[in-house]
């Protein structure tokens, strides 16, 4: 009986290891491809739910201009109105809260019913950012008075404004919890309402 060639007693052999070894690098590139696929997917779903939060808060801010400014004798200016003359606005506690919009009812009358409803009786100011809330029995914002809560930086020179190097843009505005099912957070957003009427500081 002829034995096989020494040449062909492993080929077998190596024709199952090469089949492995193509099995092996199948099953890693089908799992590095899920990987990444799966970290494709949960970035898609973060930015969606980042820009879902940001269409909430806009949606909030618009809700608040119309209700606040809505009717005709509704006035409004910038917080650093009520500074006084002279005062460095970069050295207060406050910084970042002179350039919240207010709103105020310019009524003969001030117990107006609307503006009592909107919390704007009394020459009160009713300050168009995040963080207000819609009762007006809430306690309202004040610009002169530091934020307690966490904020968020929604305007920084050289970042979402032009850099100008004799004035500080920052805006700071309170952020406002998103609660999901069973009181979950789900994110929060933030909202501050830029008065276009203001385009220089009058000289004091």
């Amino acid at each position: 009986m002829k034995s096989r060639p020494a040449s062909t007693h492993g080929f077998a052999l190596v024709i199952a290891l090469s089949l492995m070894a193509f099995i092996l690098l199948l099953i890693l590139s089908i799992t590095t491809l899920v990987r990444v696929e799966t970290q494709s997917a949960n970035i898609q779903l973060t930015q969606l739910e980042a820009r879902m939060n940001a269409q909430l808060g806009a949606m909030v801010a618009l809700g608040d201009l119309q209700r606040y400014t809505g009717p005709d004798q509704r006035v409004t200016a910038r917080a650093d109105i009520l500074l006084a003359p002279g005062t460095d606005e970069t050295n207060l506690p406050t910084s970042g809260q002179s350039r919240w919009t207010g709103v105020w009812s310019s009524k003969e009358t001030t117990n107006d019913p609307l503006d009592t409803d909107d919390g704007l009786d009394g020459r009160q100011a009713r300050w168009l950012v995040s963080g207000n809330g819609s009762d007006p029995s809430a306690p309202t914002l004040d610009p002169n008075v530091a934020l307690e809560v966490e904020a968020a930086d929604l305007a920084t020179p050289g970042g979402s404004v032009t850099n100008k190097s004799n004035q500080d843009d920052t805006v700071k505005a309170p952020k406002v919890e998103i609660l999901g099912e069973n009181n979950v957070l789900e994110g929060h957003y933030a909202y501050w309402v830029s008065d276009e009427g203001v385009k220089a500081l009058a000289a004091r």
